[in-house]
C-alpha cells in the first residue's frame, strides 16, 4: 500500500443486543448521514445473543454517546458497549 493515499480515521462503534433494530436504525439515520451496520453474535454472562454493531467514521463522539444511551434505554439493556478505534484509511 505504499502508493495508496492515506488519511487518519477514527471509528466509533456501538455494540448492542439485537432488540428493536428498526427503531434504533431510524434514530441513527436522524443523527448521522452515513454509518455501517455489522450483524454479529455476542455472549453475555454465558448466554448467546444476536447482536449488531453500528460503526461511524469520524463522527462526533458526543452524538455517538447520546445514541448509545438512547439504545440502552430503548432496549432496556444493562449496558451498551462503545469502542473507539483509530488508524489509517486507504483508498484504491
Amino acid at each position: 500500500m505504499k502508493n495508496a493515499a492515506s488519511k487518519r480515521v477514527r471509528l466509533l462503534r456501538i455494540y448492542s443486543e439485537d432488540k428493536r433494530r428498526p427503531k434504533i436504525l431510524a434514530l441513527a439515520q436522524k443523527l448521522f448521514p452515513s454509518f455501517t451496520v455489522h450483524e454479529t453474535v455476542g455472549y453475555y454472562q454465558g448466554s448467546r445473543e444476536p447482536s449488531f454493531i453500528l460503526e461511524f467514521a469520524d463522527a462526533n463522539s458526543k452524538a455517538v454517546l447520546n445514541l448509545a444511551r438512547k439504545i440502552k434505554n430503548l432496549t432496556q439493556q444493562k449496558s451498551v458497549l462503545i469502542i473507539e478505534l483509530s488508524g489509517k484509511r486507504y483508498q484504491a
